[in-house]
Formats: structure tokens, C-alpha cells, sequence
């Protein structure tokens, strides 16, 4: 887990649903925030625009 973190970009999202999953990235130093898929969702939903699975 930890180096996938450290490998992502900053521009890349880091999903991990699992409660310890987060907190060990947190922990990992890597300066970075693991999400929750839901919280990903909610997120990507919420942008306007043209995206996957969206109706124009």
C-alpha cells in the first residue's frame, strides 16, 4: 500500500476504503489523504461538466 502511495502523482487520487487502509497511508508520511470510494463519487458528481457516465 505504501508504495503506491508514494508513487501516485499529485494529481491522482489514492482510494482506499478500508479504515486502516487510510490511516496507514496517513501515517506513511507521503503527505497525502486517502479517500473513501463514496467520497470519490460524491466528489466527482458534484464537478459540472462532461465526464464518464454523464448525459449532456
Amino acid at each position: 500500500m505504501r508504495p503506491s502511495a508514494w508513487a501516485a502523482g499529485p494529481d491522482q487520487a489514492i482510494l482506499a476504503d478500508g479504515f486502516s487502509c487510510r490511516t496507514q497511508i496517513a501515517a506513511s508520511r507521503t503527505g497525502r489523504q486517502a479517500r473513501h470510494l463514496a467520497e470519490l463519487l460524491a466528489t466527482s458528481l458534484s464537478r459540472p461538466g462532461p465526464g464518464p457516465g454523464r448525459v449532456k
